[in-house]
């Protein structure tokens, strides 16, 4: 382990961690991010392909 939670600067509310730190819980900021995203989506109606990145990691939609 480390018994702590990571956590990316905007990801908690503070009032969630302060909380969650009155119960004791130990919290480590990492620098960065945890993870990203992406996604792709098919209009039911018009069968167009949508696509998403997540914008944190530089990523783009490309298809075809």
């Amino acid at each position: 382990m480390p018994d702590r939670i990571q956590f990316e600067q905007l990801g908690i509310n503070r009032d969630t961690r302060s909380a969650l730190e009155k119960k004791g819980h130990v919290f480590a900021e990492k620098p960065g991010h945890l993870g990203d995203a992406e996604g792709v989506m098919i209009d039911p109606k018009s069968g167009m392909r949508l696509g998403a990145s997540d914008p944190r990691s530089g990523g783009v939609p490309v298809g075809y």
